[in-house]
This record gives structure tokens, sequence and C-alpha cells, in this order.
């Protein structure tokens, strides 16, 4: 079962990234096709082209190596194995080549046909023999560990216009009290991300957020707020997290370690140095039964992120700017709905639908 899932997955990727829909629409996996062609229409000029610059020669150096890791990677397969295809994959749908393009097809097959020991783990990833459950060696493959953790449920995943959802139940990994634990993470646009947390439980419990930042370079910025604020800044780019929902508190910035690649012994290669990470905690002050937050995420460039604004009005939460806003509406029956600069996208009851 565990097997089918992996090759699902990677062929999944793989048609997004390649496949046309019936419809001729391209089935894009990073941008929709207006925004492709505003991107390559605004060329060097465009904001996020110094990045895509770099990305686009680290895959190129890549693609020198037929396999999937190359003589610069200092980690298993399984380590850098979403890095280097999502690169090359956003590579592909930005500038296709024949290098870059045979390259990616050539690795998303090796990917679906590794056998089922490479993609268990070795024991300290909670398999023990036998039957091939737990958690993945390969977990920086799964973006949504929901895949494969026992219990986790993918009930939602969409693109629909300008918006893009993603949805999880992971109550039963967690295990009782909880009764329900839906994550809904919905991006609109490219500046705007809302994630939505509805979480019911048989007994009132107090609920943590964590938010790990990534101060690898010594570069980071950051700022904080009560009672559920941060705003995070790098060379080029700003991001601001605000919290609604039930009453909490911010607990941080605390020092720690953001790792390359995990191991089960200390003070290996891979181990990021004390202070390349700052944590925050939004921690829950009161224990409730049900409750559901939102976090509502704003990504700009510096000069641009100030003028961006987010607010709460009952169960609509709205993030934008004079150019246009976007707002998203979290009904007490559990129906989402997205209100954009130009349309409205009905999102639904995610516990109604199951993937």
């Amino acid at each position: 079962m565990m097997k089918k899932k992996v090759v699902f997955f990677v062929a999944l990727a793989a048609c997004m990234v390649f496949a046309k829909e019936a419809s001729g629409k391209d089935a894009r996996l990073f941008a929709t096709r207006t925004e492709v062609q505003r991107f390559i229409k605004d060329g060097p000029s465009a904001p996020a082209y110094e990045i895509f610059a770099a990305i686009r020669s680290r895959v190129q150096q890549r693609t020198l190596s037929p396999s999937l890791t190359d003589a610069s990677a200092t980690t298993g397969w399984w380590h850098h194995a979403s890095e280097y295809m999502t690169d090359a994959a956003l590579v592909h749908a930005l500038e296709p080549t024949n290098p870059v393009d045979t390259w990616l097809r050539a690795n998303v097959l090796d990917l679906v046909r590794k056998p089922v020991s490479d993609w268990a783990g070795p024991p300290f990833r909670r398999h023990r023999g036998g039957v091939m459950t737990g958690n993945l060696e390969t977990a920086h493959i799964s973006w949504d560990s929901t895949l494969y953790a026992p219990g986790g449920k993918r009930l939602m995943c969409a693109s629909i216009g300008d918006v893009r959802v993603v949805s999880s139940d992971v109550s039963d990994y967690y295990g009782p009290p909880l009764k329900e634990f839906i994550r809904t993470t919905v991006l609109c646009g490219s500046n705007v991300i809302f994630v939505v947390d509805r979480i019911s439980s048989e007994v009132p419990v107090k609920a943590n957020w964590n938010w790990l930042l990534d101060n690898r370079d010594g570069d980071l910025g950051y700022n904080w707020d009560q009672p559920g604020f941060i705003s995070a800044s790098r060379p080029g780019a700003s991001m601001r997290i605000t919290r609604f929902g039930s009453e909490g508190r911010l607990v941080g910035p605390t020092w720690a370690m953001l790792h390359d690649a995990y191991h089960t012994l200390p003070g290996r290669f891979c181990e990021g140095r004390p202070g390349s990470g700052v944590s925050f905690m939004m921690a829950e002050t009161e224990a409730l039964e049900n409750r559901t937050c939102v976090h509502v995420i704003i990504l700009d460039n510096p000069d641009a992120i100030s003028a961006r604004t987010c607010s709460r009005d009952k169960d609509s939460y709205t993030a934008g700017n004079n150019k246009g806003s976007w707002t998203l509406m979290a009904l007490d029956n559990g129906t989402i709905r997205v209100k954009g600069p130009s349309d409205i996208t009905e999102i639904g009851n995610p516990s109604e639908h199951s993937l």
C-alpha cells in the first residue's frame, strides 16, 4: 500500500509538471498560465528574477550529472530529492530546455522505480520491519506528512484559478482526546497564505503553534508583538504572520538549530549551529474543546510589505493592499470561501472530501 502511495504521489507530481489537461490548459505546479506569461514578459525586470536566475544556475549544474545525487550533494538522496526536483520543475515551467527536461524526466522515473526498502528507511524512522508503516526516511519528499503518517488523511489538493488548496486531517495521528484536527492551507496569488486549523477534542485541551525561522546565514531580521504577530525579513524579502482565533500569547524568540538534514547522532556535518534558527511559539492560554484558528501569512519585498494590511471581521479574514485584497471566510459549519480581486472561490467543507 505504501509503495502505491509513493508511486502515486511522485507520478502525480510528474504529471503536474509535464502533462496538459484535456482542455488544453497547462497543469502547472508552481504558477498559473497568466503568472508564467507575466514573468516571461518582464524578464530580468521581474521582482523574483534574481532568485530564479540563481535556481536556474544550480539546476544547470546538476544536469551535468545523470543521477539525482551530484558531486555537490552532502546528504543521501532522500534529503535533497524534493529540493532538486522542485528546482528543476520550476525551471522547466519558466524556461524549459532539453538538458533540464531530460534530467527531470529521468529522475522522476528513477524515484517511481525505487524499491519499497529504499523508501521505508532505517529503524530510527519508526520502521521496525514487517509491514511498511511509520514515518519515512524520505520525509523531506513528503511535504505533507499525512500522506504517510498512520491515521493521517489527505482531504483536498486542488488548484482553482489563482487559489491553491491543500487540506488534511491528522487527529488520528495525535490520538485521543482529539476528535478532529483539519488543517487547510490556502495560497492566494503570490503574496497571501491562509492557514486554517479546525480542532475539536473530547475534553478541553490547549494547543501550541511553533514557527521556526531560517537564520543560517545570519541575515534574518525579525520582530514580534502580542498576542500573535511575527514579522521577518531577509535581503530582498519580507514576511508577516498574524494569528486570529482563541486567546493566546506569543512565547519567544528562542535560539534554535535549523538542520540541513537530520541524523540520529550528534555533531554531524549536516547539523545546524546554535542560532541557525529562531523559534516562536503561539500558545493558547485557555483549554478548549473546539476552536478555529487562522494564521494569515503575507509575503512581499521589504519596500512593499508595509502597504499590505491584515484584519478580521467575525468569520472573515482579509489581507491586501490598494491594488487588491483577498478575503477568506471560515464558517462555523466548516465551509471555506475565498473572495479575490475579481471572483469568489468556493472551497466548501474539507471534511466532506477525501483523497
